[in-house]
């Protein structure tokens, strides 16, 4: 190795960096940027997993990312909120400072309105019991219980030995416990009738005011007081003790408590968190590092991850309890920079640092928390790099440049060991053994000494076996030393891969055998014996028969260079980088990050700085102290809750609890959602799918997903949230709805089109049956005109008045009777030559009527009149053939033609009606000729089959007019 790299390597346990105390970690939650909240009074979470944080500006939410206000009432006012809880129907309650109350459901609140008393005093608690009832706990107004849709109210009149109470609990039998300014009421809820035990100072209590309550193991229950601490009551033997550590207490009042498996955190007034140890039956102050002002904490609130969250004025901080703990200070002893740690058997942690070497005891004994040892060799140019404790108690250091230390624990005498006794290299980066062999890993080789029974003496002096190049050693450049459980030994080399030590001789690991780098830093061995190995920039590699096989990549830290790694009892990899710690469960790959990165990055841990201690607890050593990771993470949740928070429809965020149904229009989906994962809440991602249109699964990393077009039909969108796409053990979340096809696809329409096509095809047939029925009928027509016009050609009265006429005029005119036959042939030509025409020009039957009207001209003479106005001329339309001359007929035959009586006939046309007319007076006939009134009808029936209008007849005493529709 170069000097360069060895400086390097040195450097990276020699910046300093200092933090004060000895504590768990806490994170800070940055709480609504630019608006300002005073008061933030506790937190919360909803059975869907969704953090709530009651504050004076009202209740929010928090999904790991942004804070949004949810206790908008209706009319839009604020109200402060100072207590949140949820009921068995997932419905949200809100508990206000002037004794309001409300609640959130479907995403909208609302106030209860009731009548009668209502609490006019802030409420400070609020709970279920085992029927469902609610109760409210107020400052000043006793406590409310919510039955039958009213407020019943207890007070000191009823029973309750203070109308001020400060919090409540539910113990295992149901029974309400009420912390007020004089002791704890019990209260019980049978047939609408309360009854109540008080406990106070006469009965044991050590103290009046009770400010908090809470349960722990065998429902027994940690009582907070003002003045004098915390005592603890036992349920089974209902005997209230002392714990003899809190006899003198002397931290003020306690504002809450929160009980784990053995410790137990109480929040206090003016001195932050104090914590008391169930085991070794000890107290300690929780101190916190500079910046972060955790002595006006108010609440403690433990998730369902195990995270804990301190609520303090106007601040919020998550912590992941004892599962995480910063050791800034040891018995007023600043630690910082820690270069090397290690444990022994008896649960000890060792470590040295640029001050010296130190033992930093843990159990419950006499004998001092942290102790020095103090080695003159050493000075800050000359540390220590690896620590290992033998069986034999004796602890060795590795330092570099002064080869390697023995120190005896129980004298604190040290022989130090270098190339002068033997040793291979003077600059030791890494110990390891087994049984009765050590291994030294250095910057020239290994050296290996037998322990034997003469070891155990002070004065003993080892005999040094070195092992390099020349031996089979793949490089002498040795950054980790690690004795398996089978005996064999590891050795991760700079420059050379892995190197195995097995019945006196070496193999090597490198590219051939799998190694993709030739630089390995760490050598671990899992619960099944598999050998792991660390190298730089290409990740894991696990051995699997005689090759290394690369473990898949882990998205979480694949930026990441790994520090070190060792087994947890779990028979789980403990994983640390620069930046982030986590364990790894390699079999399914699943990496759980248990710190954030901007967390671990202000520790700068160092390379191989690693150890694990007889309880499982896993130590690292960095610039700012020590660290402890508890492998109790594994009890809590292990996957994010899913939740989808809302979906909006055509860009309109709707109710999803309501609305389930929509219309085809309504066919763009937006659905956001979230995996709710408060320790690291970036490392989570989704699987989506909406069944009904997608195939499969979608992943992504998006907390959105948008659907356009959607067809009608039914859709169930799902979706299950995971770290870094590992979803096995995941909970699903889905949502229902419908798409309803437009009406013209739906069965109704259908069957409308059906019935309209079975109208259409039976109109059709009625329409063509009449049809044919009016052919039929024009036929018929035709026929009885054709025989009209025959009778009227062959009239016997028309022949014998025509013959009459014309005798008439051969014996006085006979030029007159020549031209009257040629007028009277003209008239039966014109009638035989258009009476099979259904219509005629109105010019041709003008010619028809005045053939006509001459002829009858000559019999009545000036007695008979005809006007036809603008003699047609302008005329240009059509009518059936015949029909002026029947109706000029018509009128001669039934009114009488003489000089006192004339009979004038007028045809004209109608513009605004469209209609031509035929007029005459009526003066009628004494004896009337008998007529079948063929003619009218035959009229009438011919122009129904021609066109829609209606011939006109009108008749008065003076006058007989018919209109006739023209056609064109």
């Amino acid at each position: 190795m170069s000097t360069k790299n060895i400086q390097a390597f040195i450097y990276i346990f020699a910046f300093p960096f200092l933090v004060l105390g000895q504590s768990p970690l806490f994170e800070h939650e940055s709480f609504l940027p630019g608006k300002e909240v005073k008061i933030i009074y506790m937190a919360f979470q909803d059975s869907q997993g969704m953090m709530w944080f009651a504050t004076s500006e009202g209740a929010y939410t928090f999904d790991g990312f942004d804070f949004e206000l949810r206790s908008i009432a209706d009319s839009g006012k604020i109200l402060p909120v100072t207590f949140i809880f949820e009921d068995r129907d997932k419905k949200i309650w809100f508990g206000h400072q002037k004794g309001e109350i409300s609640f959130f459901e479907k995403e909208r609140t609302q106030s209860l309105v009731l009548n009668g008393k209502t609490p006019t005093t802030r409420i400070t608690g609020i709970l279920e019991d085992n029927n469902g009832i609610l109760w409210f706990s107020t400052y000043g107004e006793g406590v409310f219980y919510f039955q039958n849709g009213e407020l019943h109210q207890i007070e000191m009149e009823n029973g309750l030995s203070e109308n001020y109470c400060y919090d409540m609990l539910k113990d295992d039998a149901g029974d309400i416990w009420i912390g007020t300014d004089n002791g704890i009421s019990i209260c019980r809820l049978e047939n609408e009738s309360v009854s109540i035990k008080q406990h106070t100072v006469k009965d044991g209590l050590n103290d009046f005011i009770v400010e908090s309550m809470s349960k722990c193991k065998m429902n027994n229950i940690w009582i907070g007081f003002e003045d004098k601490g915390v005592s603890r009551f036992n349920w089974e033997s209902k005997k209230l003790s002392i714990p003899k550590a809190m006899e003198n207490w002397s931290f003020g009042s306690v504002r809450d408590i929160i009980s784990f498996d053995d410790y137990v955190w109480i929040v206090t007034d003016n001195n932050g968190i104090v914590e008391y140890d169930m085991i070794e039956e000890r107290l300690r102050k929780l101190e916190f590092p500079e910046g972060q002002n955790l002595k006006k904490v108010k609440s403690l609130f433990r998730d369902s991850e195990g995270n804990i969250w301190l609520v303090s004025d106007h601040e919020i901080f998550q912590s992941s309890g004892k599962n995480l703990e910063v050791i800034h200070a040891i018995d007023d002893y600043n630690i910082q920079n820690v270069c090397a740690i290690s444990s022994d058997r008896r649960g000890q942690t060792w470590f040295a640092s640029e001050d010296g070497i130190f033992r930093f005891s843990n159990l419950n004994g006499p004998e001092k928390r942290l102790t020095k040892f103090p080695v003159s060799i050493l000075d800050k140019n000359q540390q220590v790099m690896c620590i290992f404790i033998d069986h034999f108690g004796f602890v060795w250091f590795g330092s570099f440049g002064k080869g390697v230390i023995r120190l005896d624990p129980s004298t604190g005498n040290y022989r130090v060991f270098s190339e002068a006794d033997g040793l291979i290299n003077n600059n030791v980066l890494s110990i390891s053994g087994k049984g009765n062999q050590i291994w030294f890993g250095t910057l020239g080789g290994a050296s290996r000494c037998q322990l034997d029974k003469n070891a155990a003496l002070p004065n003993w002096q080892p005999a040094f076996e070195n092992f390099g190049r020349a031996q089979g050693l793949g490089n002498n450049y040795i950054y980790q030393v690690f004795a398996d459980y089978k005996g064999m030994v590891w050795f991760a080399t700079d420059g050379n891969g892995v190197s195995m030590f097995e019945n006196g001789g070496f193999r090597n690991f490198s590219e051939a055998q799998g190694l993709d780098s030739r630089i390995v830093y760490s050598i671990t061995e899992d619960m099944e014996g598999v050998i792991w190995a660390n190298t730089l920039n290409k990740g894991l590699y696990r051995l699997e028969g005689e090759k290394f096989v690369k473990h898949p990549e882990i998205s979480e830290i694949a930026n990441e260079q790994i520090q070190g790694i060792i087994c947890a009892d779990t028979g789980i990899l403990f994983i640390l980088t620069k930046y982030s710690a986590g364990f790894l469960d390699y079999k399914n790959n699943i990496f759980r990050k248990i710190i954030k990165r901007q967390s671990l990055s202000e520790f700068h841990p160092n390379l191989n700085d690693i150890t694990k201690d007889p309880n499982g607890n896993i130590w690292i050593g960095t610039k700012s102290g020590m660290m402890k990771f508890s492998t109790d993470f594994r009890n809590t949740t292990l996957q994010p809750k899913p939740l989808i928070n809302s979906v909006s429809v055509v860009f309109e965020p709707i109710d999803k609890g309501k609305q389930e149904i929509f219309n085809h229009g309504q066919n763009h989906f937006m659905f956001s959602y979230i995996g709710l994962w408060y320790q690291n809440p970036e490392d989570v991602t989704y699987k989506v799918k909406l069944e009904g249109q997608d195939l499969d699964w979608i992943m992504t990393e998006d907390q959105n997903m948008a659907y356009s077009n959607l067809s009608p039909g039914n859709y169930t969108f799902k979706m299950i949230a995971g770290l870094d796409n590992y979803f096995d053990d995941s909970n699903e979340v889905s949502w229902s709805f419908e798409i309803k096809k437009p009406f013209w696809q739906s069965y109704i329409f259908y069957f409308l089109i059906l019935i309209m096509a079975i109208a259409i095809i039976y109109f059709y047939i009625k329409a063509r049956e009449k049809k044919i029925k009016k052919k039929q009928q024009l036929l018929r027509d035709k026929i009885e005109f054709q025989f009209e016009t025959l009778k009227n050609q062959v009239n016997p009265h028309f022949i014998f008045n025509s013959f009459s006429t014309l005798i008439a005029l051969i014996e006085t005119d006979t030029d007159d009777a020549v031209v009257y036959v040629e007028g009277l042939s003209d008239l039966f030509r014109n009638i035989l030559e258009q009476k099979d025409k259904q219509t005629i020009t109105i010019k041709e039957e003008l010619l028809i009527i005045d053939n006509y009207y001459k002829l009858q001209k000559k019999r009545f003479g000036n007695n008979l009149n005809l006007d036809i106005e603008d003699a047609g001329h302008s005329w240009d339309f059509s009518i059936p053939p015949m029909v002026l001359q029947m109706l000029i007929e018509n009128a001669i035959k039934h009114n009488v033609v003489s000089k006192m009586h004339p009979l004038n006939i007028k045809v004209y046309f109608d513009e605004k009606t469209k209609m031509l007319f035929v007029e005459n007076n009526v003066f009628k006939k004494k004896n009337e000729d008998t007529s079948l009134g063929i003619g009218i009808k035959n009229i009438i029936s011919r122009f129904k089959l021609l066109t829609d209008k209606d011939v006109a007849i009108q008749e008065t005493e003076t006058v007989f007019k018919v209109g006739l529709p023209v056609i064109y």
